[in-house]
């Protein structure tokens, strides 16, 4: 009994040292019942309490049965991709190792081998030192842009420090100390200031991705502005252009008054007729109940037309729409305009589908045209096969940023000549 209480209560600090360090450095998944999202400590501590009841394995897949537990566990409740939960899962791993050995060598420089009767202590100190140093790390680093980094796109640069540290840790549990005391105490000052250096290596790989962050913000930030004050044009010109078709339309209506006047009505009806006609290819049709996708699609649906580019659209209700302005320019823009530039290079066949409908808590959107050359998908980038520049992927980075905040998924295909963009963005709604 005494046994398992233990047992529970190590496998609890586990979970609860886990959670934290995936919250502070991972987004949580959106799930259709919030009760859902709250099962993610009973789950880490399920997969710890598994740990610590079943045999143990050959000592070199302990690691590998710890890691997998945490990432298991994490890859279900987090937004993260299965390569840089691999690095967070190895790397919290590695902490408790390390951290663990520093407990072990304490015990035994303290109580020598007569320590040997409490090396079941060495548990108890490590997992509170872990959740202490977990509870310090929220504290410190929660929402700071360098750790949302490394759960983002700039992984790949932290990725040899839990490796380093997984070897290096193996390598001193390995160690006797033959020495006694002395060498304990060796043992014990590399330890220290092996975590010493990880720390300071993680603080300082924390400052560079948040530079990195930092730029990325502000270059979203201009390219926000650039969209706005797309918007503010598009505006003007059509301001512009409603002035001049005033200016038109009287001149048109003295003419049609001209030709009453002088009972020449046949001729009268007929230019009415015409003029009708060019009033109403004239008139924006688009009308989604949104003013901001009102004027970017008229404005995007008049520049295709102007190039011999057809749009087709599917839309529904769109006034409950709860994305900012600058979003919707920017995943609007950017996406119309890479179809518009991929449909110039075709001699035929310039068509673009467009679909946007809102239902219930689910916004989709999803953009096809035709492609003159296979486009190579990387990741949430585009760039055709044959061009050097590889432009028709243009800001999909923005458009991927804008989805990702606002808890949104999408995905790139080209199959059979058409390039598909989709994506969906849950509680769009107000």
């Amino acid at each position: 009994m005494e046994i398992l209480i233990r047992g529970t209560v190590l496998s609890l600090i586990l979970a609860m040292s886990c959670r934290i360090f995936y919250d502070t450095i991972a987004d949580g998944r959106e799930w259709r019942h919030s009760l859902t999202g709250g099962t993610v400590l009973p789950a880490f501590l399920l997969a710890f309490f598994f740990i610590a009841f079943t045999e143990i394995p050959p000592y070199l897949f302990q690691p590998v049965r710890m890691i997998a537990a945490v990432f298991i566990v994490a890859q279900i409740y987090y937004r993260i991709r299965p390569l840089q939960n691999l690095l967070l899962s190895t790397l919290f791993c590695a902490l408790i190792w390390i951290i663990q050995m520093f407990a072990s060598l304490l015990i035994y420089i303290l109580y020598g081998r007569g320590g040997n009767r409490l090396w079941g202590m060495d548990e108890i100190l490590c997992y509170g030192i872990l959740l202490c140093l977990m509870l310090l790390f929220q504290k410190v680093y929660k929402g700071r842009d360098g750790i949302r980094a490394m759960a983002g796109e700039s992984w790949g640069s932290f990725i040899f420090f839990p490796v380093f540290s997984i070897i290096v840790s193996v390598a001193l549990s390995m160690l006797t100390l033959d020495g006694g005391r002395e060498d304990g105490n060796i043992m014990l000052i590399v330890t220290a200031g092996f975590w010493l250096i990880n720390l300071v290596a993680f603080d300082m790989m924390e400052n560079i991705l948040a530079g990195r962050a930092k730029a990325e913000k502000m270059r979203l930030s201009a390219e926000r502005n650039r969209n706005q004050m797309e918007i503010y044009r598009s505006l003007q010109q059509g301001d512009e252009c409603r002035k001049r078709q005033i200016h038109d339309y009287k001149n048109q209506l003295n003419c049609i008054r001209g030709l009453v006047d002088d009972n020449r009505t046949k001729e009268a009806l007929r230019y009415i007729g015409q003029l009708t006609g060019s009033l109403n290819e004239s008139i924006h049709q688009i009308n989604t109940g949104h003013p901001v996708v009102n004027v970017l699609l008229n404005q995007k649906y008049q520049s295709a037309r102007e190039q011999q580019i057809s749009m087709t659209m599917t839309m529904n209700n769109l006034s409950e729409l709860s994305l900012s302005e600058e979003d919707i320019v920017t995943l609007l823009a950017n996406l119309l305009d890479n179809a518009i530039e991929a449909c110039l290079k075709l001699h035929g066949d310039r068509r673009i589908q467009l679909k946007m409908v809102l239902e219930e808590e689910e916004l989709f959107l999803s953009i096809r045209n035709p492609v003159e050359w296979e486009v190579k998908i990387s990741g949430k980038t585009a760039a055709a096969a044959k061009e050097k520049s590889g432009e028709h992927g243009l800001g999909l980075g923005n458009v991927d940023a804008v989805i990702r905040k606002n808890r949104g998924r999408s995905t790139l295909q080209c199959q059979e000549g058409w390039f598909c963009f989709t994506a969906v963005i849950l509680q769009p709604q107000r």
